[in-house]
């Protein structure tokens, strides 16, 4: 059984972590846990195990040892959750299994243990919600080591050089802390960031290190450019012009190489065969003409594999549009698909739709089987003629797209029942890709969770070293019922929670053996109930009938009876 005590205002540690055994902890030199606080005896107490588990023992300490705010008299069993108060020097038990802790996280003895003293912990009030520049600058300097530059870093650093700018990197700062990083250097973040205290809070623009870049007008957050040296104040719009166009070019070439489509799979995860399989299949059609059909389960990745697709053909230079079919109410989605002409509705601007935005590059209709009879009508016209009408207008425009359509139905199903068009189905489907729910490629599971904590961690500035067995054991036989999604949130939960030693522990995670998930995508399931609610309550108004019911909800009758089949509404549940 692993002990792991974690101190409340320690600098360095902040957790100790204890194999079975027995452990003197005081101020004194030859202490195993040297604690550096003044209220802490020479000899203070001692920690150990034994066979009815772990106990702490008072050596008559001058200040006194108490368990839960309990004076300990002499020996006192600990258990998990317990408070533990040494001295004045405050720390909260965890207990752990051993294949539920990193055997590298345990901590080598002797250890001291440093404390913020009294004056300064009114100095630093905001600590916990402040980045630790230096852990974060460590983690992002061990990512940025790994990637290669694409020729477009190269070709601007190389620019650069020439006006006499050696090392310089650019940062994304939003408000959880440094969001995007590109450096000429591995060293120049080290060069600059050791100037900084991790105590203190991180000001951008303090200081000869840091200067405003101006494109941060285009930006949601700043961008702001970093050099080891002050820089002649001359440069400044020669290097805002340089990142400018740098930015620009981007977003124009988001798949890495100007010119080239090469993409980097390093934010995909595909180590099943089954995935592997699929991927190399994506990867053919891509280079084809014709529209994709992607099935598969919520949350399986739909969205992520078009992406993908997108940026493997030869569109990738143009736009990748998004529709989510199911959150357009049917009296808005032919203003939304083919926009609005000039003053054709009082009050109403004119606007291009998602088939516009989408010229020369990729629309992906997300959930399409949500889509009524009479707008999939319009949808068919759009890609027979090429050709769509903004609303009011007679004047056609022309569109060039390809479509990549994602579904959770049984479409071919759906056209037998009616809900769907057949001809559309057929136009849609010049290739189809069925995505495998994540329960049937279990070997994708370990390494999604890894990826996804190693990110969230990064965006909540928090430390993660690895997952544990026995919390692999859990991730690996949990049936996952919301697929990738799922897993997502799940591990987001735990990074949450996630105490300073890094270690992803099965108690952290919020799902169980038996299948089910304590918390996980809680917010999911309250919108099914809230969706379900408002069904049920439409069809009660209307004594059943569907078409007043679809009416009232805003969607058509075919979307309504698909939903009250996904939500395994019965008739008794609003008769």
């Amino acid at each position: 059984m692993i002990l792991v005590l974690r101190f409340e205002d320690a600098t360095t540690p902040g957790y100790i972590a204890l194999r079975e055994g027995t452990y003197v902890v005081g101020r004194g030199k030859n202490c195993d846990i040297k604690l550096e606080n003044s209220t802490v005896s020479r000899r203070h107490c001692i920690i150990r195990h034994q066979e009815e588990g772990w106990i702490i023992e008072d050596l008559g300490s001058k200040n006194g040892v108490h368990v839960n705010e309990k004076a300990v008299l002499k020996t006192e069993i600990l258990q998990e959750g317990d408070y533990v108060l040494i001295g004045k020097v405050l720390g909260k038990i965890e207990l752990y299994e051993e294949e539920d802790y990193l055997k590298e996280r345990l901590t080598p003895l002797p250890i001291t243990v440093e404390f913020l003293q009294e004056e300064e912990t009114e100095i630093i009030t905001t600590r916990a919600s402040i980045p630790e520049i230096e852990s974060k600058l460590l983690e992002v300097i061990k990512d940025i080591h790994h990637l290669s530059f694409s020729q477009l870093e190269k070709d601007l650093y190389s620019i650069l050089k020439k006006l006499g700018v050696e090392e310089i990197g650019m940062a994304k700062i939003s408000a959880s802390g440094l969001a995007y990083l590109s450096t000429s250097s591995s060293s120049i973040m080290e060069k600059v960031f050791k100037e900084k205290s991790p105590r203190k809070t991180f000001v951008i623009n303090e200081g000869p290190y840091f200067f405003y870049n101006r494109y941060i007008k285009e930006c949601d957050s700043l961008y702001y450019l970093l050099s080891t040296s002050p820089l002649d104040e001359s440069l400044f719009p020669v290097l805002d012009a340089i990142f400018r166009y740098y930015l620009l070019l981007k977003n124009v070439h988001p798949q890495g190489k100007t010119g080239e489509r090469e993409i980097i799979l390093e934010d995909y995860i595909f180590e099943s065969e089954s995935m592997k399989k699929l991927i190399r299949h994506a990867r053919e059609i891509a280079e084809k003409e014709g529209n994709i059909l992607i099935e598969g389960e919520t949350g399986v990745g739909k969205e992520v594999l078009a992406e993908l697709i997108h940026k493997w053909s030869p569109r990738a230079g143009g736009p990748f549009i998004t529709v989510n079919a199911a959150a357009i109410p049917d009296t808005l989605a032919e203003s939304e698909l083919f926009g609005i002409s000039k003053k054709s509705v009082t009050g109403v601007e004119e606007k291009p739709g998602k088939f516009e935005a989408a010229h020369n590059g990729t629309l992906f209709f997300d959930e399409i089987g949500e889509m009524s009879t009479a707008i999939q009508a319009k949808i068919l016209r759009a890609i027979e003629t090429g050709e769509i009408y903004r609303i009011g207008s007679i004047n056609p425009i022309k569109v060039n797209i390809r479509i990549i359509a994602a579904t959770n139905q049984d479409l071919e199903n759906s056209v037998k029942e009616g809900t769907f068009r057949k001809d559309l189905f057929y136009r849609l489907a010049s290739f189809r890709i069925k995505i495998p729910p994540l329960r049937e490629r279990k070997e994708d599971i370990i390494p999604l969770a890894n990826k996804f904590a190693q990110e969230l961690a990064r965006e909540y500035s928090k430390p993660f070293n690895g997952i544990t067995e026995k919390a692999k054991q859990l991730l690996i036989t949990y049936e996952w019922p919301g697929n990738v999604r799922e897993l997502k949130n799940v591990i987001g939960e735990a990074i949450a929670k996630i105490g300073d030693d890094g270690v992803l522990s099965a108690k952290l995670l919020p799902i169980s053996s038996r299948g089910s998930t304590k918390t996980a995508d809680s917010g999911e399931i309250e919108l099914e109930i809230i969706e379900k609610n408002a069904i049920i309550k439409a069809l009660r108004k209307t004594r059943g009938n569907k078409t007043k019911a679809a009416k009232l909800l805003g969607i058509s009758r075919g979307g309504l009876i698909k939903k009250i089949k996904r939500l395994g509404i019965k008739k008794e549940d609003y008769t």
